[in-house]
C-alpha cells in the first residue's frame, strides 16, 4: 500500500526556508496540510485520490467565490510545497486493526 509522508532530507530542507510559500488558495492547502497530518499520526496511508477529494469538500465548506480544480499540476505542487512524497508501508508495526480501516472508510473526509 502507498502512503504519503516526509522523508528526513525533505524534512531538513522545511527547516532552512526562511518563508513557507502557499500556493493562490493557501486557506484551503493550510486546511488541507492540516487534515493530512493528523490522518498521518494516526497512521491512515492515503493517496492522491483522497487528497484531491478532501481539498473539493473544503472548496465547499469555505464557500470559495473563484473557479477552482484539483488537477494533478495543483497537486503535485501542493506535495512539493509540503515535502510530501510516497512510501510504502510494510511490516505490522504500522498495522491497523479491521475497525480502524472501517471507521477510517466511513470518515476520511472528516
Amino acid at each position: 500500500m502507498i502512503s504519503y509522508g516526509v522523508t528526513m532530507k525533505r524534512a531538513l530542507s522545511l527547516q532552512k526556508r526562511k518563508r513557507m510559500q502557499y500556493g493562490q488558495f493557501a486557506g484551503l492547502e493550510k486546511g488541507l496540510h492540516v487534515w493530512y497530518q493528523r490522518k498521518q499520526s494516526s497512521n491512515i496511508p492515503l493517496t492522491s485520490n483522497m487528497l484531491q477529494e478532501k481539498a473539493l469538500s473544503l472548496i465547499a465548506l469555505l464557500n470559495f467565490t473563484q473557479e477552482f480544480e484539483t488537477s494533478v499540476g495543483w497537486l503535485r505542487g501542493f506535495k512539493q510545497r509540503h515535502s510530501i512524497v510516497g512510501r510504502t508501508i510494510c511490516g505490522e508495526s504500522n498495522a491497523l486493526d479491521d475497525v480502524t480501516v472501517e471507521h477510517s472508510k466511513d470518515s476520511f473526509l472528516y
